[in-house]
């Protein structure tokens, strides 16, 4: 899947540079026509063409800047802390094929920086979440402690309006925030991935704050050892344990309001 994006995009900008090459042609031709013929160098009807050819020629630069591939490889540059991104995005690619039982969305996006995308895909090592051109890439083993953050935030377009977050922090790498469109779609994230992994820390509490201020092998340490309890509980214990979980997903949310919080981080 992701392979064939990549070769899509490459598609889409061989086609869009071969029509911002005729468009600028076709520019220069009652140019060079009017040089030759004319003896004048801005004929009249370069200069009632060029009005006409410009719009194009900029659409097509920019559908050539767009899918010109280092959007998307930026993007899966992350992958590189867990090995080669080439060979890992063949992995992903198998697992997605071996996961296509699942219900799919209604509309996948054709290529990564595909601007009208919004879904998530979860496999049995990666969550994958494709939202307006943007792609987060998250290897569920390195998950330790996840939560969803709820702001209130302005935007010309929108105004005021309520921006939903996945706040996940992994044992490599940086922390990463996926922003979602909907509650619903956060909560959806948080449940795929307590579900896989179900011993990470959960929710925006006091006590997981206080570790993840400590650093990172402080979360490593809280998760490895809330396995073991997970190893030794029954299937019935199992099940109270994501019930909790889930529970805890849904009541500790880091909510943010800059009028209120104007001192705090979001």
């Amino acid at each position: 899947m992701l392979r064939e994006m990549l070769r899509r995009e490459k598609r889409y900008s061989a086609a869009a540079t071969a029509v911002a090459a005729c468009l600028f042609l076709m520019m220069l031709f009652p140019l060079f026509l009017g040089m030759i013929r004319f003896s004048d160098p801005i004929p009249g009807i370069f200069c009632c063409t060029l009005p006409i050819l410009i719009p194009p020629s900029i659409a097509a630069f920019m559908y050539i800047e767009r899918y010109n591939g280092s959007h998307s490889m930026d993007q899966l540059l992350p992958l590189s802390r867990h090995g080669d991104v080439h060979s890992l995005i063949d992995q992903i690619d198998s697992e997605i094929a071996k996961s296509s039982t699942q219900p799919w969305p209604a509309r996948l996006p054709n290529t990564i920086v595909d601007r009208h995308s919004n879904y998530t895909i979860l496999t049995e090592n990666w969550l994958l979440h494709f939202l307006r051109g943007r792609l987060w890439i998250v290897r569920i083993d390195d998950v330790l402690w996840a939560y969803k953050r709820i702001n209130v935030t302005w935007t010309f377009a929108r105004g005021e309006h309520l921006q939903f977050t996945v706040c996940i922090s992994a044992a490599k790498g940086r922390s990463i925030d996926i922003i979602v469109r909907r509650e619903a779609d956060a909560d959806q994230i948080l449940e795929l991935i307590i579900h896989r992994r179900p011993a990470i820390l959960v929710g925006s509490q006091m006590p997981w704050q206080d570790l993840a201020k400590e650093g990172i092998d402080a979360l490593r340490i809280a998760v490895f050892q809330r396995e073991k309890q997970w190893v030794a509980l029954s299937e019935d214990d199992q099940s109270d344990w994501l019930e909790e979980q889930l529970d805890d997903a849904s009541n500790f949310v880091h909510r943010y309001d800059p009028r209120i919080h104007a001192s705090e981080k979001p």
